[in-house]
C-alpha cells in the first residue's frame, strides 16, 4: 500500500486511510498535503473534528472528493451511537463503488478517527482483534480511545448477546494490555515534533530572515541561554501575549529591534539545546535581576534589558548541543567558547545557516 510522505495519514486496508488534518498553519503544505491524498487514490473524506472544518479547502482545490464533516470533541467521554451510525452509513454507501478511497481523520489521528474506522471495520466484519491490530500497525500513534464505544455500538447494532458482548470485552480488555499505549505520552510527543515543523519551517529559509533580497544583512542574530527552570517558566506562559525582559551585559550596544534571539536551555551536553526564537522588538532598557544566576532567589541589582516577543517556545529541546557541535560552521560559535552560564551570545549568518539547515534536517 502507498506510503504518504507528505500528508499525515496511513492505509489501514487498500481503501481505507486514517489519519491526522491537514495542516493549519501552512496553506502551502496543507495544499499539498491535499495533492498528495488525490494522487493516492482518496475520493472521500470524513471529518470527525468539532473544533475544526476544511470543507471550503476541498471543495475549491479538490472538488472531485466527497466531503462529509462529522465533527465530535476529542474529551474523552464516550461518543454517542448516532455519530457511529451516519459515519458507517455514509462510508458504508461510498465503498459501494469498487473505487472508492475512503479517508477518516481528525485532528492527530489518535482517537476519533481510529475509533471511528474501529467501527466501520467491525461493521464490515472484521474481528476485534484483526480490526485494533490493523489500525496499530498501519498507525503506529493510534490509541483508539474510544473502541469501547465503538464497539457498545457494534453489539447494539447487531444485537449481540450478553455472553458476546462479555466476550468482545474481555478480548478488548486483553488488546488494550498487550499494546498498551500511553495517550498523554503520544500528545507530548506529537505536539513536540509539530513545535520541531514549525520551527524548521520558520527558521528554514536560514539566514534569508536576517538579508534584503540581494542577501545583504539587514539584521543580527543572537542566541540567549538560560537555566532549565527559567526555560520551564517560560514555556509555561510563553503564549501570555506579553513581551519578555531578558537582562544582558554583553552586546547589549549591537543588538537593534528586529534582531532575530535563538532561546537556549542549559544544561547536561545530551539535553542543552535549541528550544524556541524571539524577535527583539525593543532595546536599552533595565530590569531587575538576581546577582548570580545560580541564586534566582538571593540578592538582585539593576541591569540593560531587551525586550522580545517569543514566537515560538518548545515543549522540549529542538536540538542539542551534542548535535549542534560537530558542525564545522559552528567551530568558532561564541557559546561553545564562552563559560557555561545564563548571557546572550553572538551568531553569525553562517553560523544561523547551519542551525537552520540541522533543523530542516531533524525535521525531515
Amino acid at each position: 500500500m502507498y506510503a504518504f510522505t507528505t500528508a499525515n495519514a496511513h492505509f489501514v486496508t487498500d481503501r481505507l486511510v486514517v489519519g491526522g488534518d491537514l495542516e493549519t498553519s501552512d496553506t502551502d503544505l496543507a495544499l499539498a498535503q491535499l495533492q498528495e491524498l488525490v494522487a493516492a487514490g482518496v475520493t472521500h473524506m470524513l471529518d470527525t473534528r468539532a473544533e475544526r472544518s476544511d470543507q471550503a479547502v476541498v471543495a475549491e482545490h479538490a472538488p472531485e472528493v466527497a466531503y462529509l464533516h462529522l465533527g465530535v470533541d476529542d474529551d474523552g467521554q464516550g461518543k454517542p451511537s448516532a455519530w457511529f451510525d451516519v459515519a458507517v452509513a455514509w462510508l458504508d454507501e461510498a465503498m459501494a463503488s469498487p473505487n472508492t478511497v475512503a479517508l477518516v481523520h481528525c485532528h492527530m489521528g489518535v482517537n476519533r478517527s481510529p475509533s471511528l474506522a474501529f467501527a466501520y471495520l467491525l461493521h464490515s466484519g472484521m474481528g476485534i482483534r484483526a480490526a485494533l491490530d490493523a489500525i496499530r500497525s498501519a498507525r503506529s500513534i493510534a490509541v483508539i480511545d474510544y473502541a469501547d464505544a465503538a464497539l457498545t455500538w457494534h453489539h447494539q447494532r447487531t444485537g449481540a448477546s450478553a455472553s458476546r458482548r462479555t466476550a468482545d470485552r474481555a478480548e478488548l480488555t486483553r488488546w488494550r494490555s498487550e499494546n498498551n499505549l500511553d495517550a498523554i505520552e503520544v500528545v507530548r510527543t506529537i505536539r513536540a515534533n509539530e513545535a520541531l515543523m514549525e520551527a524548521a519551517r520558520e527558521l528554514g529559509q536560514g539566514s534569508a530572515l536576517l538579508c534584503d533580497a540581494d542577501r545583504r544583512a539587514v539584521g543580527g542574530c543572537w542566541l540567549f541561554q538560560v537555566s532549565s527552570e527559567w526555560a520551564d517558566s517560560w514555556r509555561a506562559d510563553w503564549d501570555a501575549d506579553e513581551p519578555w525582559l531578558l537582562p544582558i551585559s554583553r552586546h547589549r550596544d549591537e543588538v537593534m529591534p528586529g534582531d532575530v534571539v535563538l532561546l537556549w536551555e542549559m544544561g547536561p551536553r545530551d539535553m542543552a539545546g535549541l528550544f524556541g526564537y524571539a524577535v527583539v522588538t525593543e532595546t536599552g532598557l533595565n530590569t531587575t535581576r538576581p546577582r548570580r544566576w545560580d541564586e534566582p532567589d538571593g540578592p538582585s541589582t539593576q541591569a540593560k534589558a531587551l525586550e522580545v516577543e517569543p514566537l515560538l517556545v518548545a515543549p522540549e529541546v529542538l536540538l542539542t548541543r551534542t548535535l549542534l557541535k560537530p558542525a564545522p560552521a559552528l567551530s568558532d560559535f561564541e557559546l561553545f567558547v564562552m563559560p557555561n552560564r545564563p548571557n546572550i551570545f553572538k551568531v553569525t549568518h553562517r553560523e544561523f545557516d547551519a542551525i537552520a539547515a540541522l533543523l530542516r534536517r531533524r525535521a525531515g
